[in-house]
């Protein structure tokens, strides 16, 4: 037997190995899944609201390029003083309304999670109330809004900041 031989009969050995072990992993993580998670439809065609946040980025370089430190700041304190529909009306607030196909929950032993497919057949994590930009039922369409503005006001902050900074380095 030739040392390339050897070689072969190993590799082939080491191969065959793997696949077996492969096999096993497939069947003890079937196993794992089959008895502690469960899929099922919660429902079918059904709509869902999301407030886009806003972020910093989005008013120094796209809503208010050019605009100073102090321009940011009043429109800060104007937007603090404003109603949720007067600032929907300038554009800064939006809300977007989509149709889903499926809503499913998987369940584990411990906890549920849920998602909801879209149009391109992606699963998305349905998240709880807590983030800004979740998919969430029209009825929370106020809470959402009110989000957005805490949202906006935080990221208007960010916008002054970091402009002061801009503004200090042109001196």
């Amino acid at each position: 037997m030739t040392i390339e031989e050897l070689f072969v009969n190993e590799y082939e050995k080491l191969k065959n190995d793997n696949a077996l072990l492969r096999a096993k992993l497939d069947s003890v993580q079937e196993a794992i899944v089959s008895d502690s998670a469960s899929v099922r439809i919660v429902r079918e065609d059904f709509e869902l609201i999301n407030v886009p946040a806003v972020s910093q980025y989005d008013i120094v370089h796209r809503l208010f390029k050019g605009s100073s430190s102090d321009d940011l700041t009043v429109l800060k304190s104007e937007i603090e003083d404003t109603e949720i529909a007067a600032i929907r009306a300038r554009g800064l607030i939006s809300v977007m309304r989509k149709t889903f196909p499926l809503e499913i929950a998987v369940e584990f032993k411990t906890n549920e999670k849920r998602f909801i497919l879209d149009d391109e057949l992606n699963l998305l994590r349905l998240f709880g109330s807590c983030r800004t930009d979740a998919w969430r039922p029209p009825s929370e369409e106020s809470v959402l809004l009110e989000k957005g503005k805490n949202s906006l006001l935080n990221a208007i902050n960010c916008a002054i900041n970091y402009v002061k900074r801009e503004e200090g380095e042109s001196e």
